[in-house]
């Protein structure tokens, strides 16, 4: 529940991956901040890929509003995809920070905040700007860049990972006014 100060604040609303403790921490601080109400949709529980190398099942105390979704089928996904509109058209964020652009959770987000012209941002470490490869790899290659494209127009900001992060970014086509170096954790010291 929302403290009636809080009721005031910005809302925020973040739609992360997978559930990690330095994720808990970052937003933690920004709830700390009581000009902001945080809510944080954590996609999946863990990070399902073969590479994923994520499996945290424990985190650390979280000081906002936070929601994780368990699994991985498709009706997993379909909820999302519904929390995440419901969230944007019924709490009315004056900022969601959408955590890449390909998986369905992030594409419903930019594209709720398109229709809704609800202020957003894109947070990521890097920008892979090399050709996908493969049978369908030029086209995959041209939908990631017209999602670019998309988010670089659309987007407050692009939200980085140090300087090389951001350099990705610019070379990936973003602004040097939208690219911005974002802490990927927080000092909790």
């Amino acid at each position: 529940m929302i403290s009636k100060t809080r009721s005031l604040a910005r809302r925020v609303l973040i739609i992360e991956l997978e559930a990690a403790p330095y994720k808990v921490d970052l937003w933690n601080a920004m709830a700390a901040e009581h000009e902001f109400a945080v809510k944080v949709l954590f996609t999946k529980e863990k990070d399902w890929a073969p590479d994923g190398g994520h499996d945290f099942r424990e985190l650390p105390p979280v000081n906002f509003s936070v929601e994780v979704f368990e699994g991985r089928g498709v009706i997993t996904i379909g909820r999302c995809i519904y929390t995440v509109f419901k969230l944007i058209l019924s709490w009315r964020p004056s900022l969601v920070c959408v955590s890449g652009y390909i998986d369905a959770a992030p594409l419903t987000a930019i594209t709720a905040c398109l229709v809704t012209r609800t202020t957003f941002v894109m947070r990521g470490d890097i920008f892979n700007n090399e050709a996908v490869s493969g049978a369908s790899g030029r086209l995959k290659t041209s939908v990631r860049n017209f999602l670019r494209k998309v988010v670089f127009r659309h987007g407050r900001a692009v939200l980085n990972c140090g300087s090389v992060g951001v350099r990705s970014a610019l070379h990936a086509g973003c602004s040097s006014a939208k690219a911005l170096d974002f802490p990927y954790v927080v000092d909790r010291q």
